[in-house]
């Protein structure tokens, strides 16, 4: 019979955190004392014999993620439940639900400096590679994009180079480009993170990924989640954080979104654009509004589509008398 979470919580004598008696088994747990809260002392035995693998099985990721908090070494006892039992089981909505439980597992081993976390980032990694189904390489599309941005902050330089390679890797190669095209936005994520913490070696990296290998794609989707991708980035640049990325970004869209023969990349890119000059113009670089105007005007006021000439006359409009405008 499947427990609710709070239903496991009560019967083994547990509150959730916040509460007077949960911040005095914390307490109690932190400071070492060799004699447990007896609640805790339950919940301990349960997690650690088979009482994660058990919740796996029932779908009770709730109370995963519950007791994981409670018991010693409970995150390491829960990844290794999700990793273990979760990803190998043979139903897809077990391993959808184990890749984003192990994803929250793993951040708190992050968190707790466990070197075992870099393990469990190579297993997302491969599943992301091995899984038959394209929503669980969607779960391992999304795990690794908030890995990624969290082990930046934690400069853990290994496992965010792991999450910039599998998402990569997947941006070019995953066979569904319902897999390709979040990839795609996912590394974007990382770059704007990248770029906040003062990492432009990655957000370097990731812009080139896009615009060689993304834009390169055989699917309009995947071409046009590069342009929101690049556009996203281009904006995270701005306010003198990295003039040299936005231009290069902007170049991009300029040439290879709004030259693309396929409608849906092509308007991507524009409204792309549109955000970067309203951004630029909020922070004061006029320099990136006359990029932007220049791209707009020569590339977009002439395509063959209504859609786009009205968007890029739309965009232009609201930069007239704009430094560079006629």
């Amino acid at each position: 019979m499947k427990l609710p979470a709070l239903a496991l919580l009560g019967l083994v004598g547990l509150q959730r955190p916040g509460t007077a008696p949960a911040r005095r088994v914390a307490t109690t747990r932190a400071a070492g004392r060799a004699e447990l809260n007896p609640a805790a002392a339950v919940a301990a035995t349960f997690c650690m014999s088979t009482g994660f693998d058990y919740l796996v099985d029932t779908q009770d990721f709730t109370a995963i993620n519950d007791l994981s908090m409670w018991c010693p070494e409970g995150h390491v006892a829960a990844a290794k439940a999700l990793a273990f039992v979760g990803l190998a089981h043979e139903d897809r909505e077990i391993r959808e639900k184990s890749m984003q439980g192990l994803g929250v597992q793993i951040s708190a081993l992050m968190e707790e400096e466990d070197p075992v976390a870099k393990e469990y980032i190579g297993l997302i990694a491969q599943m992301l590679k091995d899984d038959s189904s394209e929503v669980v390489r969607q779960e391992a599309v999304q795990a690794l994009k908030d890995l990624g941005i969290t082990a930046i902050g934690r400069q853990a330089d290994a496992m965010v180079t792991m999450c910039i390679t599998a998402l990569a890797e997947a941006a070019v190669d995953d066979e569904a480009m319902h897999v390709r095209a979040p990839a795609a936005e996912a590394l974007s994520s990382v770059a704007v993170r990248a770029l906040g913490a003062g990492r432009r070696d990655l957000a370097t990296d990731i812009m080139g990924k896009l615009e060689l290998q993304v834009y390169a794609d055989g699917e309009g989707p995947v071409r046009g989640a590069a342009s929101r991708a690049l556009g996203r980035v281009a904006i995270a640049a701005l306010g003198g954080i990295d003039d040299t990325i936005t231009a290069q970004c902007v170049a991009a869209l300029r040439e290879k979104g709004l030259g693309d023969d396929d409608f849906h990349v092509r308007w991507m890119a524009v409204n792309a654009l549109g955000k970067v000059a309203k951004r630029a113009k909020a922070v004061n670089e006029p320099d990136v509004v006359d990029l932007v105007i220049s791209a707009l005007k020569e590339k977009a006021l002439g395509d063959k589509t209504d859609h786009i000439k009205h968007r890029a006359a739309e965009i232009l409009q609201g930069y007239k008398g704009y430094t560079g405008d006629e």
